[in-house]
């Protein structure tokens, strides 16, 4: 029986059923509903409860509420925006307003899979392709040191930290040792310059790294 229930929201058909099809296609997944309009969102969420919403924010010309719906709708519900475009700006504002993952309608499907799989066990999903284009909008972030270049994984321990997990408990939610979960911190420390815990969270939130 499928366990990861995803939700579907675009304006085009063919990329619902597309989408329908990738999903059918895997032992994990369950479609449990579609929409196609932002006006339908809500009761979407309201009435489907999905894990994972697949969403084009872009939905009758609006920019982004759509995930503000989701987020409202459905607080335990991870959205993973599917889109054409992945200029860093755009990037940086569908996470800042509520998305776990990104990826581009170019992905394969395997790809997509993936992607809903991870925000379904609670981690977030850049595309490789479009990380390197993310990252070059932090990379031009300066603190009173220098410039930072965390990295992706980073970010996440960040966040993890920010959200008052123990070390202990960012290794289990990521699959990873304590020991490695560590050494990320250490060299996230260091980009910042932080001293502690609290000193790192508070950096990162002013430089938006996470949220």
């Amino acid at each position: 029986m499928p366990d990861i229930r995803v939700a579907i929201i675009d304006q085009h058909g063919i990329v619902r059923r597309g989408l329908r099809e990738v999903f059918a296609a895997s032992r994990d997944t369950i479609v449990v509903g579609e929409a196609g309009r932002a006006e339908d969102i809500a009761r979407l969420i309201l009435d489907t409860q999905p894990d994972v919403v697949v969403v084009d924010p872009i939905i009758d010309h609006t920019d982004y509420d759509s995930l503000a719906t989701i987020i409202e709708s459905g607080p335990e519900t991870a959205a993973l925006v599917f889109c054409e475009r992945a200029n860093p700006e755009h990037i940086e504002d569908v996470i800042a307003a509520g998305a776990s993952g990104f990826l581009l309608k170019t992905a394969k499907p395997a790809e997509i899979l993936l992607a809903v799989e991870s925000l379904a066990a609670g981690h977030i999903y850049l595309q490789p392709q479009v990380t390197r284009a993310f990252l070059s909008r932090l990379t031009g972030r300066a603190t009173e040191g220098g410039i930072v270049t965390v990295t992706v994984r980073e970010m996440e321990i960040l966040q993890l930290i920010a959200n008052g997990m123990s070390t202990a408990e960012a290794a289990s939610a990521l699959d990873r040792s304590p020991a490695t979960v560590k050494t990320h911190v250490r060299s996230a420390f260091k980009k910042l310059g932080a001293r502690h815990r609290a000193h790192a969270v508070a950096k990162a939130l002013r430089l938006r790294l996470i949220q």
